[in-house]
């Protein structure tokens, strides 16, 4: 069922048929939104409209209709849906990424022979808002299909063997244009042994839950800096990893070290993956993957765009 947040915050649907959908007036039903439940029920308005009415926490703690659009980025005008979760016995709230586009794409200015430059600076809360269009985006690149392929190779590889080989650095720099601009994966294979890539993929394989320890464990491979290691990481573990590239190190500037020897770059990279976290916790859209999650990597994607295209956050 389609509703707005009208100019009061409130979650609104014009449609007379909406109510037919929910338990009658003020009979409460739980409510997921971005995976957060709540108790809440509806009210028919004189207007013939269905409105979500008093809403209250798992504590029973009482939530303003302000302050859950606040808590889950939902903006006055925006288009959400609530559908019926019948296998958990729930209603489940999404938001709708196109209705989303014309304002923040009218926030773009086009300049004369260029593609559109996105001047924006945009909290985390605003920014969530906008990841499906973004990661719509980046998938859109010829890049992408290259990166799925790599992707669900290495994860069933981290799976069955715990271990990386050279070819596979060498596919891994092919993707990201490291290796037509710089040979990176040929100097990678030609200066470390097949041992040693194994040995340190090993390690670093065992600490994926460990960000900072995983990525350290990959930088004793000769030739292979923050960035490439990051980018192997994200191969490999895309639902804790991100690739942590120049371009979203750019965009998160304000909220990240300056990353001037190893230890301020591993403390960033994990910094990075905070950020991208805590995005995946405000963004409502369904996720791209099994069961509608959204994966660290996911999140950068969504970055790496906006970024791409000249914005920060904040």
């Amino acid at each position: 069922m389609e509703f707005k947040i009208d100019k009061e915050s409130n979650i609104v649907s014009y449609k007379q048929s909406a109510r037919k959908q929910f338990p009658p007036p003020y009979e409460p039903f739980r409510l997921l939104i971005d995976n957060k439940e709540y108790m809440t029920s509806i009210r028919n308005l004189k207007s013939g409209c269905t409105s979500i009415a008093k809403t209250f926490d798992t504590s029973g703690q009482r939530i303003t209709r302000a302050d859950l659009c606040l808590r889950h980025g939902l903006l006055k005008g925006q288009t959400v849906y609530i559908e019926i979760d019948a296998s958990h016995q729930l209603y489940r709230l999404t938001k709708s990424v196109t209705s989303e586009l014309p304002n923040k794409v009218s926030s773009m200015q086009k300049i004369k022979g260029q593609k559109p430059v996105v001047h924006n600076r945009l909290t985390q809360q605003e920014f969530a808002v906008q990841i499906g269009y973004w990661y719509e985006k980046y998938t859109q690149a010829p890049h992408f299909q290259r990166y799925k392929n790599i992707e669900r190779r290495l994860t069933k590889k981290v799976s069955d063997i715990g271990y990386l080989e050279p070819r596979d650095f060498l596919e891994i720099a092919i993707w990201g244009s490291d290796e037509e601009r710089h040979r990176l994966g040929t100097r990678i294979c030609n200066n470390n042994t097949y041992d040693e890539i194994v040995t340190h993929t090993r390690d670093a394989i065992r600490e994926l839950d460990n960000p900072k320890r995983a990525l350290e464990k990959l930088l004793n491979i000769r030739n292979i800096g923050p960035s490439y290691g990051s980018k192997t990481l994200r191969c490999m573990c895309p639902e804790k990893h991100a690739a942590f590239d120049l371009h979203v190190r750019r965009a998160c500037k304000n909220m990240l070290p300056q990353m001037l020897d190893r230890e301020a770059q591993l403390t960033g990279y994990v910094r990075f993956l905070e950020i991208c976290q805590r995005l995946r916790e405000l963004v409502t859209e369904i996720g791209p993957r099994p069961g509608g999650m959204w994966y660290v990597a996911d999140i950068e994607m969504a970055i790496f765009q906006f970024a791409f295209k000249g914005g920060t956050l904040t």
